[in-house]
Protein backbone atom coordinates (compact mmCIF):
# COMPACT_ATOMS: atom_id res chain seq x y z
CA UNK A 1 0.00 0.00 0.00
CA UNK A 2 1.41 3.39 -1.12
CA UNK A 3 2.70 5.80 1.61
CA UNK A 4 -0.02 8.97 1.99
CA UNK A 5 1.73 11.06 4.69
CA UNK A 6 3.69 13.66 2.24
CA UNK A 7 5.93 16.00 3.68
CA UNK A 8 5.41 19.17 2.00
CA UNK A 9 7.36 22.29 1.25
CA UNK A 10 6.91 25.14 3.01
CA UNK A 11 5.50 27.45 -0.38
CA UNK A 12 2.84 24.23 -0.90
CA UNK A 13 1.86 24.17 3.13
CA UNK A 14 1.32 28.15 3.33
CA UNK A 15 -0.44 27.69 0.27
CA UNK A 16 -2.68 24.93 1.07
CA UNK A 17 -3.08 26.28 4.77
CA UNK A 18 -3.94 29.80 3.89
CA UNK A 19 -1.38 31.10 5.80
CA UNK A 20 0.08 33.35 2.38
CA UNK A 21 -3.73 35.16 2.23
CA UNK A 22 -3.82 35.92 5.85
CA UNK A 23 -0.58 37.29 5.93
CA UNK A 24 -1.13 39.08 2.88
CA UNK A 25 -4.38 40.36 3.88
CA UNK A 26 -2.76 41.47 7.28
CA UNK A 27 0.04 43.54 5.19
CA UNK A 28 -3.06 45.08 3.10
CA UNK A 29 -4.65 46.31 6.73
CA UNK A 30 -1.44 47.42 8.14
CA UNK A 31 -0.69 49.50 5.09
CA UNK A 32 -4.38 50.91 5.09
CA UNK A 33 -4.09 51.89 8.72
CA UNK A 34 -0.85 53.30 8.47
CA UNK A 35 -2.23 55.37 4.94
CA UNK A 36 -5.41 56.62 7.42
CA UNK A 37 -3.18 57.60 10.38
CA UNK A 38 -0.78 59.24 7.60
CA UNK A 39 -4.14 61.35 6.44
CA UNK A 40 -5.13 62.26 10.06
CA UNK A 41 -2.45 63.51 11.24
CA UNK A 42 -1.75 65.61 7.97
CA UNK A 43 -5.62 67.08 8.63
CA UNK A 44 -4.48 67.93 11.89
CA UNK A 45 -1.64 69.77 10.70
CA UNK A 46 -3.90 71.54 8.55
CA UNK A 47 -6.95 71.88 10.99
CA UNK A 48 -5.02 72.51 13.80
CA UNK A 49 -3.37 76.00 12.70
CA UNK A 50 -6.59 77.17 10.94
CA UNK A 51 -8.82 76.96 14.05
CA UNK A 52 -5.91 78.61 16.09
CA UNK A 53 -6.00 81.01 13.63
CA UNK A 54 -9.62 81.85 13.85
CA UNK A 55 -9.62 81.55 17.38
CA UNK A 56 -6.88 84.51 17.72
CA UNK A 57 -8.73 86.32 14.52
CA UNK A 58 -11.76 86.30 16.80
CA UNK A 59 -9.86 87.32 19.81
CA UNK A 60 -8.35 90.33 18.00
CA UNK A 61 -11.75 91.74 16.73
CA UNK A 62 -13.22 91.27 20.65
CA UNK A 63 -10.14 93.22 21.62
CA UNK A 64 -11.13 95.85 18.99
CA UNK A 65 -14.63 95.88 19.81
CA UNK A 66 -13.80 95.95 23.58
CA UNK A 67 -11.57 99.50 22.55
CA UNK A 68 -13.82 100.89 19.98
CA UNK A 69 -17.46 100.00 21.78
CA UNK A 70 -19.17 101.20 25.02
CA UNK A 71 -18.13 97.36 26.44
CA UNK A 72 -15.62 98.23 29.17
CA UNK A 73 -16.93 101.28 30.24
CA UNK A 74 -17.95 101.96 33.45
CA UNK A 75 -21.74 102.84 34.60
CA UNK A 76 -22.89 105.90 36.19
CA UNK A 77 -22.29 104.41 40.10
CA UNK A 78 -18.74 103.14 39.41
CA UNK A 79 -16.89 106.65 37.71
CA UNK A 80 -16.95 110.59 37.85
CA UNK A 81 -18.86 112.63 35.45
CA UNK A 82 -16.20 115.29 35.28
CA UNK A 83 -13.81 114.11 32.10
CA UNK A 84 -12.00 116.91 29.57
CA UNK A 85 -12.71 116.06 25.92
CA UNK A 86 -9.88 113.75 24.84
CA UNK A 87 -9.37 114.69 21.02
CA UNK A 88 -6.46 112.18 21.55
CA UNK A 89 -9.26 109.20 21.51
CA UNK A 90 -10.26 109.83 18.06
CA UNK A 91 -8.59 108.02 14.84
CA UNK A 92 -8.56 110.15 11.92
CA UNK A 93 -9.87 107.72 9.20
CA UNK A 94 -8.65 107.39 5.63
CA UNK A 95 -11.70 107.45 3.08
CA UNK A 96 -10.14 103.96 1.53
CA UNK A 97 -10.32 101.98 4.50
CA UNK A 98 -14.55 103.02 4.27
CA UNK A 99 -16.62 100.46 2.24
CA UNK A 100 -20.24 101.06 2.47
CA UNK A 101 -22.42 98.02 2.55
CA UNK A 102 -23.69 97.57 -0.90
CA UNK A 103 -27.63 96.48 0.33
CA UNK A 104 -27.91 98.93 2.82
CA UNK A 105 -30.00 101.38 2.61
CA UNK A 106 -29.86 104.40 5.30
CA UNK A 107 -30.11 103.34 8.64
CA UNK A 108 -31.21 107.13 9.84
CA UNK A 109 -31.22 110.59 9.37
CA UNK A 110 -30.32 113.29 11.80
CA UNK A 111 -30.24 117.11 11.81
CA UNK A 112 -27.11 116.96 9.00
CA UNK A 113 -26.60 113.85 8.20
CA UNK A 114 -27.55 109.76 6.74
CA UNK A 115 -26.04 107.41 8.94
CA UNK A 116 -25.04 103.97 7.04
CA UNK A 117 -24.07 100.78 7.50
CA UNK A 118 -20.47 99.60 6.35
CA UNK A 119 -17.26 98.21 7.48
CA UNK A 120 -13.91 100.13 8.29
CA UNK A 121 -10.13 98.25 7.92
CA UNK A 122 -8.06 98.46 10.77
CA UNK A 123 -4.80 100.33 10.16
CA UNK A 124 -1.70 98.21 10.76
CA UNK A 125 -0.46 100.15 13.39
CA UNK A 126 -3.41 99.39 15.87
CA UNK A 127 -3.45 95.44 14.74
CA UNK A 128 0.54 95.61 15.35
CA UNK A 129 -0.35 96.45 18.83
CA UNK A 130 -1.87 93.16 19.07
CA UNK A 131 0.75 91.52 16.85
CA UNK A 132 -1.68 90.51 13.89
CA UNK A 133 -0.02 90.99 10.76
CA UNK A 134 -3.39 90.47 8.69
CA UNK A 135 -5.83 92.51 7.80
CA UNK A 136 -8.97 93.03 9.40
CA UNK A 137 -11.92 95.34 9.32
CA UNK A 138 -14.90 95.97 11.81
CA UNK A 139 -18.59 96.74 11.29
CA UNK A 140 -19.73 100.64 11.45
CA UNK A 141 -22.27 103.25 11.14
CA UNK A 142 -21.04 105.40 9.08
CA UNK A 143 -22.73 109.10 9.48
CA UNK A 144 -22.23 111.42 6.64
CA UNK A 145 -22.53 114.86 6.65
CA UNK A 146 -24.96 116.51 4.12
CA UNK A 147 -26.29 120.00 3.31
CA UNK A 148 -29.49 121.11 2.26
CA UNK A 149 -28.51 122.27 -0.77
CA UNK A 150 -25.63 119.99 -2.02
CA UNK A 151 -26.29 116.30 0.16
CA UNK A 152 -23.63 113.90 0.33
CA UNK A 153 -24.20 110.95 0.17
CA UNK A 154 -22.24 107.49 0.99
CA UNK A 155 -22.55 104.94 -1.96
CA UNK A 156 -21.89 101.29 -1.96
CA UNK A 157 -18.55 101.75 -3.10
CA UNK A 158 -17.44 103.84 -1.09
CA UNK A 159 -16.82 107.20 -3.24
CA UNK A 160 -19.24 109.98 -2.63
CA UNK A 161 -21.92 111.62 -4.77
CA UNK A 162 -23.27 114.78 -5.40
CA UNK A 163 -26.60 115.77 -6.25
CA UNK A 164 -27.34 118.27 -8.70
CA UNK A 165 -28.45 121.56 -7.91
CA UNK A 166 -30.55 123.72 -9.58
CA UNK A 167 -29.76 126.90 -8.51
CA UNK A 168 -25.95 128.20 -9.48
CA UNK A 169 -26.27 131.83 -9.01
CA UNK A 170 -23.78 132.81 -6.81
CA UNK A 171 -25.72 133.65 -4.07
CA UNK A 172 -26.80 130.33 -3.97
CA UNK A 173 -23.30 128.58 -4.02
CA UNK A 174 -22.38 131.37 -0.79
CA UNK A 175 -25.22 129.90 1.06
CA UNK A 176 -24.55 126.92 0.07
CA UNK A 177 -20.51 127.35 0.98
CA UNK A 178 -21.39 128.70 4.81
CA UNK A 179 -23.97 125.57 5.12
CA UNK A 180 -21.60 123.41 4.73
CA UNK A 181 -19.08 125.22 6.97
CA UNK A 182 -21.80 125.24 9.68
CA UNK A 183 -22.58 121.80 9.29
CA UNK A 184 -18.95 120.77 9.08
CA UNK A 185 -18.56 122.37 12.61
CA UNK A 186 -21.39 121.64 14.05
CA UNK A 187 -19.95 117.81 13.51
CA UNK A 188 -16.64 118.24 14.94
CA UNK A 189 -18.44 120.08 17.82
CA UNK A 190 -20.66 116.53 17.85
CA UNK A 191 -16.97 114.56 18.00
CA UNK A 192 -15.60 116.23 20.34
CA UNK A 193 -18.40 115.93 22.59
CA UNK A 194 -18.85 112.06 21.76
CA UNK A 195 -14.55 111.95 22.48
CA UNK A 196 -15.40 112.73 26.15
CA UNK A 197 -18.37 110.12 26.75
CA UNK A 198 -17.51 106.75 28.13
CA UNK A 199 -20.28 105.26 30.07
CA UNK A 200 -21.80 101.35 29.26
CA UNK A 201 -25.38 103.00 27.62
CA UNK A 202 -23.27 105.29 25.53
CA UNK A 203 -22.24 104.45 22.38
CA UNK A 204 -18.81 106.09 21.84
CA UNK A 205 -17.25 107.67 18.76
CA UNK A 206 -14.71 105.90 16.53
CA UNK A 207 -13.22 108.40 14.26
CA UNK A 208 -13.66 111.02 11.89
CA UNK A 209 -13.16 110.99 8.07
CA UNK A 210 -12.44 114.30 6.55
CA UNK A 211 -11.61 114.77 2.44
CA UNK A 212 -12.77 116.73 0.27
CA UNK A 213 -15.98 114.77 -1.19
CA UNK A 214 -16.99 113.34 2.12
CA UNK A 215 -17.06 114.18 5.68
CA UNK A 216 -18.22 110.99 7.83
CA UNK A 217 -18.48 110.04 11.70
CA UNK A 218 -17.87 106.39 12.48
CA UNK A 219 -18.99 104.66 15.58
CA UNK A 220 -19.79 100.64 15.96
CA UNK A 221 -22.25 99.23 14.69
CA UNK A 222 -25.06 98.06 17.29
CA UNK A 223 -26.29 94.28 15.40
CA UNK A 224 -29.72 94.67 16.79
CA UNK A 225 -30.42 97.60 15.52
CA UNK A 226 -32.76 100.43 16.24
CA UNK A 227 -34.99 99.90 19.31
CA UNK A 228 -38.25 101.12 17.59
CA UNK A 229 -37.77 98.15 14.90
CA UNK A 230 -36.86 95.50 17.54
CA UNK A 231 -39.81 96.44 19.53
CA UNK A 232 -42.00 95.53 16.94
CA UNK A 233 -40.71 92.43 15.64
CA UNK A 234 -39.90 90.92 18.90
CA UNK A 235 -42.99 92.72 20.75
CA UNK A 236 -44.39 89.16 21.88
CA UNK A 237 -41.80 88.08 23.54
CA UNK A 238 -40.34 90.70 25.46
CA UNK A 239 -41.64 91.15 29.24
CA UNK A 240 -42.11 93.53 31.42
CA UNK A 241 -38.51 92.62 33.24
CA UNK A 242 -36.31 93.12 29.94
CA UNK A 243 -38.22 96.35 29.16
CA UNK A 244 -37.94 97.88 32.80
CA UNK A 245 -33.99 96.94 32.55
CA UNK A 246 -34.46 98.84 28.99
CA UNK A 247 -35.42 101.82 30.91
CA UNK A 248 -33.13 101.58 33.23
CA UNK A 249 -30.57 101.72 31.03
CA UNK A 250 -31.57 104.35 29.06
CA UNK A 251 -31.84 106.57 32.28
CA UNK A 252 -28.86 105.78 33.47
CA UNK A 253 -27.05 106.77 29.94
CA UNK A 254 -29.34 110.12 30.61
CA UNK A 255 -28.30 110.73 33.98
CA UNK A 256 -24.75 110.31 32.84
CA UNK A 257 -24.85 112.91 30.13
CA UNK A 258 -27.09 115.58 31.94
CA UNK A 259 -23.89 115.67 34.79
CA UNK A 260 -21.51 115.75 32.40
CA UNK A 261 -23.86 119.37 30.93
CA UNK A 262 -24.49 117.28 27.30
CA UNK A 263 -27.54 117.54 26.06
CA UNK A 264 -29.16 115.31 23.64
CA UNK A 265 -31.49 116.76 21.16
CA UNK A 266 -32.53 113.96 19.69
CA UNK A 267 -33.74 111.22 22.38
CA UNK A 268 -36.21 109.25 20.38
CA UNK A 269 -36.82 105.63 20.12
CA UNK A 270 -35.73 105.45 16.83
CA UNK A 271 -31.87 106.18 18.08
CA UNK A 272 -31.57 103.70 20.48
CA UNK A 273 -29.98 100.44 19.98
CA UNK A 274 -31.15 97.62 22.48
CA UNK A 275 -29.03 95.48 24.22
CA UNK A 276 -29.38 92.06 24.86
CA UNK A 277 -31.70 90.90 26.83
CA UNK A 278 -31.33 90.41 30.47
CA UNK A 279 -31.41 87.67 32.70
CA UNK A 280 -34.98 87.43 34.71
CA UNK A 281 -33.50 87.62 38.63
Amino acid sequence: MPNTNLCLDKTKYELISGAAATRTRNRMLLGSSLGLFGIFLLALLIVIPCFHYKAKRRKIREALKSVYTNKAAPDMKSQAASREPNMGRLEIINSDDLQFDESSTPLGTGAFGAVYRGKWRVPKRILAEYNWPRSTDLDVAIKVLTSPGDPVRGTASGRAVTAENSDTSPEAKVMERITKENNLNEMLSEAKVMASVSHLNCLPLIGVCLTKNMQCMVSAFVELGSMDRYLRENKDSLNSYTLLSWAEQIADGMAYLEARGIIHRSVQIVSLPPTPLPRAP
